[in-house]
């Protein structure tokens, strides 16, 4: 599960550029100005097995990283993954950070789609399944965490992080590590 919405990056080059909302800038400076300390407690209040902080290698790079350590695979589901306001709006309008650019070059050898087809360096459209692969390898400044906790204390989990007023979500699950490290899907 994640405990914070992403697009940090994207609202900073938003803001570099002069476009980003006054709502926008506020959600991004009160996610990045929350600590995970809070977060963390919790977890560990319902067994978590495996965390890390999404910052500079983005979602998907941070979450290779526990794949690779773990020897298992994950999945993710895109559609899931809680956004900061604006975020997509500004991916879709490509004020993409170069750092978030690198993250998605560095993990598309290790990530596929559902489907079987890979991700790809850069988007090949500008899709809501682009659009959001390319949100999550984000590079975040301050983000949340991600935890991994059994599926059975999951939803008690999550529910417990809303209540401390974190926009948590279950993001996806591990697996078998099969052909690739990590598969995406929007389900």
């Amino acid at each position: 599960m994640l405990t914070k919405a992403i697009g940090t990056g994207v609202i900073g080059q938003a803001i570099k550029k002069d476009v980003a909302s006054a709502i926008a800038i506020a959600a991004a400076i009160r996610s990045m100005t929350t600590l995970n300390q809070r977060a963390a407690e919790i977890g560990r209040r319902h067994g978590v097995t495996c965390a890390t902080d999404i910052t500079g290698f983005g979602l998907l790079g941070h979450l290779r990283n526990i794949t690779r350590g773990s020897n298992l695979g994950a999945t993710i589901e895109l559609a899931r993954v809680p956004l900061l306001e604006d975020a997509e709006l500004h991916m879709r309008a490509q004020l993409c950070p170069g750092g978030s650019k690198a993250n998605r070059a560095h993990v598309a050898a290790d990530t596929a789609w559902v489907d079987g087809s890979a991700l790809t360096a850069e988007p090949v459209d500008d899709s809501p399944r682009e659009i959001l692969a390319s949100l999550a390898c984000d590079a975040q400044t301050s983000g949340g965490l991600l935890l991994c906790v059994d599926r059975d204390r999951a939803a008690a989990c999550v529910d417990e992080l809303r209540a401390a007023g974190l926009p948590a979500a279950e993001v996806g699950h591990t697996r078998d590590r099969g052909a690739h490290a990590i598969t995406l899907t929007l389900a």
